[in-house]
Parts: structure tokens; C-alpha cells; sequence
């Protein structure tokens, strides 16, 4: 059974299916009318039962400061993201507030209002889907427990949106499987994320950000987690509850991250020793460090560095 009927007619659907549109007259009626700036993109407005994951239409909006819309009656599955901006959400009679960096989903005929803050309009992505694989798209993560994510890291997820919008208004043979590629791509980043769920400008993201930066400027010289939490003024224990919240790893995993990035980095250039390099992350036993790197990558320094510098 498919839902034509939603729309007016069959050739409305037409009109729109793998059209780039940007003028107000040309949208679609599920497109909001109080948007001051847009590009859309539309590929399949048609959807029928048992389809494969398909995408039917997506965009970038800027909301004029009276954007308001409701429905009840949406026949897709979305999943939109706050660039820029502040509102508010209010999803199955849920109110959410909407801030930068916020990723939000709903169900096909899922109740969802979305307003605008008019002091600080929303700029906004969304992209609408449906077909089989749908469902598990937006059960993944926060996204399927809540429907709302603020997450930490927003800069892929802001990129994924580019690179669909720049798929889908290219148009052509290949546009509805990149944009289908990025679809699952988005919601396994949107997954990584999870952990990076906050309350903007809370005192513990501060502190978590505070620490990370101390981290990642310090690494080389850093040698445990008690270290790091003397140095930053923090109880050890409240330190790692910290960054699994936000970033879901321990900071001593990160710190042996940082150490053994750089670590390959510079053997990989082969401009120093096995032991210098040990010596510039941090270890002052090259065997220990050999230790730790074969743990971290599979083979030890020196294999590595044979296989690897450039030549």
C-alpha cells in the first residue's frame, strides 16, 4: 500500500521526485512557509511497502523568526539538526529545548511541533526517509531512547548534512545511494556521539573541556589519570565519570591515544629512533613503550617503523 494519498495527487509527487527546488512556490505542502533562506533537495516522494531504505527528500533551512510548524500527519521518518539557533521541540507531547549542536527524530504520524526562538532564529538541517531499515536508523543511540540528543561533537554530523545536501542537489543515477550511504553513516556518528549528550554550558561539560584541553595539550608529559586530576584539580574518580559522560572513554585511554597517534606520526617519518621516539611521548623505558605500543596497534615500534617510513 503506498500513501499517495497524503498529497494531493500523483503528479504533484512527480513534480518533485529528483528536483533540486529553492523557491517557496515550488515547495512541497510539508515544507514550512516561514523560512528565510533554503536549499532542498527532492528524490523520492512516493514511498511503498517493502521498499529498501530509500530517501525522500532533505534540506538546510533558515527560519524566519516566526517559524512554527505542527503535524500530526507526517508519512516519514527524519532526522533533523540544529546548526545554529535555539527552540524549542515538543515530540509526542514531550517539550525538548532545541540548541546548537541538538539532533532530533521522528516516526511516521509521530505528533512534533517545532518552533523558533525569535530572538535567535534556528538554522537547521533535516533529511526524511522511510523503507526497510528506517525503524533501526532512529533506534540507534540516545536517539532511539529519548528522540533528542545535545551532542558534544557536532562538526561530522553538520558535514554528513553538506555532503547529502551536495548528493541529492547534484541529482542523477547515483544520488538516492550516497544519500542513503550517508543516511547510515549519519546515524552511526549520531551513535558515537551518545555519550556527548549535555546540557550546553553546564558546569560539568565546562570542566569536562577544561580537562580535555589540559590533556591534549599536555599528553607528551602526562603519565596517569592522577596526574592529570592534580594538575587540573579534580578528584580522579569524578575525572573519568567526567569523560565517560562526554566522550565515552576513560582520560587514560585518551592519553595513551594521544601518546601513541604521535608516536606512529614520527616513526612513520623516520627522522628519529625508536627510543627518541618513546622519549618525546612520555616514556622514559623504551621497552615499556614498546609494550604499550604493540597493545595499541598489533606489531611492535621497530616493525612498524620498517613497514612504514617514507622512503
Amino acid at each position: 500500500m503506498d500513501i499517495l494519498d497524503f498529497y494531493s495527487d500523483a503528479q504533484l509527487v512527480n513534480r518533485y521526485m529528483g528536483t533540486p527546488l529553492n523557491t517557496e512556490a515550488s515547495h512541497p505542502p510539508f515544507i514550512a512557509k516561514q523560512i528565510l533562506d533554503s536549499r532542498y533537495f527532492f528524490l523520492n516522494l512516493a514511498p511503498r511497502a517493502q521498499s529498501a531504505l530509500t530517501i525522500a527528500c532533505g534540506g538546510w533551512e533558515r527560519c524566519a523568526p516566526d517559524y512554527r510548524i505542527e503535524r500530526t500527519d507526517f508519512k516519514f521518518f527524519g532526522i533533523e539538526f540544529v546548526a545554529r539557533g535555539k527552540g524549542v521541540l515538543i515530540l509526542d507531547g514531550v517539550e525538548n529545548e532545541l540548541l546548537p549542536g541538538s539532533v532530533f527524530a521522528y516516526k511516521p504520524l509521530t505528533a512534533h511541533t517545532i518552533r523558533t526562538s525569535p530572538d535567535d532564529s534556528l538554522v537547521k538541517y533535516f533529511i526524511d526517509f522511510f523503507g526497510r531499515g528506517a525503524q533501526r536508523i532512529i533506534r540507534r543511540g540516545v536517539l532511539g531512547e529519548r528522540g533528542v540528543a545535545y551532542l558534544q561533537n557536532s562538526q561530522p554530523i553538520n558535514d554528513l548534512y553538506e555532503q547529502m545536501l551536495a548528493a541529492g542537489l547534484k541529482g542523477g543515477v547515483l544520488a538516492p545511494r550516497l544519500c542513503t550511504l550517508l543516511l547510515e553513516l549519519l546515524s552511526l556518528r549520531i551513535e558515537e556521539n551518545a555519550h556527548g549528550m549535555f546540557r550546553a554550558h553546564g558546569r560539568a561539560q565546562q570542566s569536562f573541556e577544561r580537562c580535555r584541553a589540559y590533556l591534549q595539550t599536555h599528553f607528551r608529559i602526562l603519565q596517569s589519570v592522577s596526574e592529570l586530576a592534580g594538575r587540573v584539580h579534580l578528584d580522579p574518580a569524578y575525572l573519568c565519570r567526567l569523560f565517560y559522560r562526554f566522550v565515552g572513554e576513560g582520560p587514560y585511554e585518551m592519553l595513551i591515544r594521544l601518546k601513541m597517534n604521535e608516536a606512529a606520526a614520527h616513526l612513520i617519518e623516520g627522522r628519529f629512533t625508536v627510543k627518541e621516539v618513546a622519549t618525546g611521548v612520555g616514556f622514559s623505558d623504551p621497552s615499556h613503550f614498546s609494550r604499550v605500543f604493540k597493545k595499541h596497534y598489533g606489531i611492535p615500534p621497530g616493525r612498524f617503523q620498517g613497514a612504514h617510513t617514507r622512503r
